[in-house]
């Protein structure tokens, strides 16, 4: 039997809520079924950054076939216990930006995933927005600024991260 370590931020109370019943459905549809022919062994951080990594060694000692990581924050812990599991992170805000992957085009290692490509299409977005308006207004149009803010280390897309997170420094 398959056995999925899932690595989350939530509350093992929180194992019902949308995102795992999405993750197990994904599961389903492909062929694994929980508790037949696939085993999904669950760790929480219960919302603090400090336990991911120790959680996903615990997940490596127990020889787990893969480690799911709900977001690119979550997915430190496991890239630094293992590289040979294949970890895939659900979501990723800047997988390339946070160190998690080498490129989108070659990720390189045992990591893959989601990523948002927000840092690497702000710019692309911003001119898109910008020919438009000077397309529909360049009649009226006396200047244009923009202001960008990048993002800090210590902050997610999501909210600050901890002190002890590995990004945070």
């Amino acid at each position: 039997m398959r056995v999925i370590g899932y690595l989350g931020s939530a509350t093992s109370r929180d194992a019902v809520s949308p995102f795992v019943g999405a993750f197990r459905q994904g599961l389903s549809e492909n062929g694994y079924l929980e508790g037949q022919n696939l085993a999904i062994e669950y760790r929480w951080t219960e919302g603090k950054y400090d336990r991911p990594a120790a959680l996903a060694a615990d997940l490596v000692d127990r020889k787990v076939d893969l480690i799911a990581a709900p977001n690119d924050v979550l997915a430190h812990g496991p890239k630094g216990a293992t590289s040979t599991i294949p970890i895939v992170f659900i979501y990723g805000g800047a997988p390339v930006a946070d160190g998690l992957v080498a490129s989108f085009a070659r990720p390189g290692g045992n990591l893959t995933g989601l990523g948002g490509l927000i840092v690497e299409l702000t710019a692309k977005r911003l001119e898109a927005g910008c020919r438009f308006v000077v397309a529909t207004a360049a009649a009226s149009l006396s200047s244009l600024s923009a202001l960008c803010l990048a993002r800090p280390a210590n902050r997610s897309i999501f909210g600050t991260r901890s002190p002890e997170h590995p990004l945070a420094s």
